[in-house]
């Protein structure tokens, strides 16, 4: 399906945020658009390793991929911990007949790219066996038993054997746990023997830098008296002294692979199921080799800072935010408070109607999608100033087409409060720059909290408002209980505008409840209390206050004068509509008597309602003359 003229790539990845999954979008994103694809990337936070329930309303997210609009999907297996997450969407994916891609390891249905590792470790090796003639080798692995150290082990064993160079595990293999302190043990260790190695092979970049650091304070210098050498082509080897010799997996060349199968380039080579990337090395100082182009160690320190500072500041000011959003009365309060926030650009975000149903509890999600078939646009930075509005949810984000021939990948995130998606978020940053990817945790966490926050406050507000009405209300009649029209009807009195007006009072007795009773049970009579509460809520005026005031009893009492015969007719009136159709054994029938107030001296309760006794009883009397005629 194409948008806008553009095929679309549905990518799966965890933690956009880190350099790995940044240098790779960036060079898919360059390589697809090349293509005439746009990118659209399911992002999770987190790597969902732990499987807690934040973890699975964070991996809603892969519930807004339209497999019927995507012509492929990428999962980047090695970056998200859910293998059974991740086999659904193979599946989803296999059925719609789409290309599916799995980076790391192959899952069935989808075709496998991953980094030969092996490959790229032995272009280290090879290089300081073949290339510098060195036959005193010592590696230094991770932990033992570990199999990426194991199989790199193999590697520098498989190179020694092809040239004739002997292997000794116990004499030429120390370990360092991948980290400093225990690579600083064994270089220590090695540094005690009589004669150090020519060279040592590291399991990984930070190994072989603590090694450096470890010969150079005693004494030795990397590489005239020891060649040191790493893997992994992390930042830090750029401005090591000496720069570290290691290989680097190839971003690009991996772009370049999956957009060969994806658009169907060089078919002849895309028979398999299973392809491998194997690293550049990076030969450098701690060789031999000559110094690559130097990075200055402040510049690259300056902008680690100036990341890091920004996001204090930016969590600083989103803490402030996110308090003074969760005590907002309305929705619309807590959209002026987005856009006045520098550091929300690029991107938009929508919620669940649902949100703004304070009667739901946040903390329960009904079974089903995660996302509501209409969502609520709460903002959009594209169009700023612009109302709250209703998208369907098909249409995932508003201004699609504009957001996509900006040529950069557009990202999504859910939001969610534990295990609860609520809604989502779209960045589209227009600008190739890691530190606005560095933003997107800290908006998707100030959002979950802001949002969620004010969900909950609502919600709590809603229950405290039913509490109330519980404490000042009659459960069976939905008029109010003596506590709570006594409440409402001094706060009647007290009313400076009120007290200038008249008033009527209607005071409603059900006829021979006893009887019902004990003729037809206690809930028959109790239907007859209900029906009768029911009449007099419908005859009453706007604004009237009713009371169940006795066992069957119920008063009224509103502003303005209305004629009492009126009303005894139109109760009668309710009455015998209900009693013509409820197939009930009984007939219900109401006394009614009215008082008119026409004097705010005489808004004394008990007197108004020995008034309106006094009425009723002359209509109980009379009912019972009329029936002995």
């Amino acid at each position: 399906m194409l948008i806008n003229g553009y095929k679309v790539i549905a990518l799966c990845i965890s933690k956009v945020h880190e350099n790995e999954s940044y240098t790779f979008i960036e060079a898919l994103n360059k390589q697809a658009v090349s293509k005439g694809y746009r990118l659209f990337v399911y992002n999770v936070c987190t790597d969902l390793y732990q499987g807690t329930s934040h973890e699975k309303g964070e991996a809603s997210v892969f519930e807004l991929i339209d497999f019927e609009a995507i012509d492929a999907l990428l999962i980047y297996e090695e970056r998200i911990f859910n293998k059974k997450l991740m086999a659904k969407l193979v599946r989803k994916g296999a059925l719609k007949g789409i290309p599916v891609i799995t980076i790391g390891d192959s899952i069935e249905g989808s075709i496998s790219i991953q980094f030969d590792y092996r490959v790229g470790f032995e272009k280290v090796v090879r290089h300081v066996v073949e290339d510098h003639k060195l036959t005193n080798i010592h590696f230094i692995g991770g932990s033992k038993g570990n199999s990426f150290s194991q199989d790199r082990q193999d590697v520098v064993k498989k190179v020694l054997a092809e040239n004739g160079i002997p292997f000794d595990e116990k004499t030429m293999v120390s370990y360092g746990n991948f980290w400093s302190g225990p690579t600083q043990t064994a270089v220590e260790n090695l540094i005690q023997k009589e004669k150090l190695p020519q060279a040592i092979i590291c399991v990984n970049d930070y190994t072989a830098i603590t090694a450096c650091n470890v010969l150079k304070n005693h004494g030795y210098f990397v590489p005239r008296d020891i060649v040191v050498t790493g893997y992994d082509g992390v930042d830090e080897i750029m401005f090591s002294h000496p720069q570290i010799t290691s290989c680097l997996n190839d971003y690009n060349d991996l772009a370049t692979k999956i957009m060969e199968i994806i658009s169907g380039d060089k078919k002849e080579e895309l028979s398999k199921q299973s392809y491998y990337i194997g690293g550049n090395l990076i030969a450098a100082e701690s060789c031999g080799c000559p110094e690559r182009t130097q990075i200055s160690a402040w510049e690259y320190i300056e902008s680690r800072n100036n990341r890091f500072h920004g996001l204090q500041e930016m969590n600083r000011v989103f803490t402030e935010l996110s308090a003074k959003i969760q005590i907002c009365e309305r929705l619309e309060d807590t959209v002026e408070y987005y856009y006045s926030n520098i550091y929300i650009s690029d991107m938009c975000c929508l919620i669940n109607k649902t949100c703004i149903d304070k009667t739901v509890n946040p903390a329960q999600h009904p079974e089903g999608q995660s996302f509501e078939d209409t969502m609520l646009l709460l903002f959009d930075t594209e169009n700023k100033g612009k109302s709250i509005s209703e998208i369907s949810g098909k249409d995932i984000i508003p201004g699609i087409e504009k957001i996509i021939s900006k040529k950069v990948p557009v990202i999504f995130s859910a939001l969610n409060v534990s295990d609860i998606p609520f809604g989502y978020v779209c960045f589209h940053y227009g600008e190739g720059n890691i530190s606005k990817f560095d933003k997107i945790p800290q908006i998707v966490n100030f959002l979950n909290n802001a949002i969620g926050g004010y969900r909950n406050m609502r919600y709590q507000h809603y229950l405290a408002d039913r509490i109330e009405e519980m404490y000042r209300t009659d459960a069976l009649t939905g008029l109010y209980n003596r506590t709570g029209f006594m409440a409402a009807f001094h706060e009647m009195q007290n009313n400076p505008i009120d007290k200038e007006c008249s008033y009527t009072v209607m005071l409603t007795d059900l006829d021979g409840l006893k009887n019902i009773n004990d003729t037809y049970g206690h809930g028959e009579g109790d239907n007859a209390i209900y029906q009768v509460a029911k009449a007099l809520k419908r005859i009453c005026p706007e604004g009237t206050l009713g009371v169940r005031y006795g066992g069957d009893e119920m008063l009224a009492v509103w502003k303005g004068i209305y004629d009492a015969k009126k009303l005894q007719a139109l109760m009668e009136k309710e009455l015998a509509d209900y009693n013509r159709t409820s197939g009930k054994p009984y007939q219900v029938s109401a006394s009614t008597g009215v008082y008119i107030a026409d004097d705010s001296r005489e808004m004394d309760f008990e007197k108004l309602l020995r008034k309106a006794d006094e009425q009723m009883y002359k209509e109980k009397e009379a009912k019972k003359a009329k029936r002995n005629i």
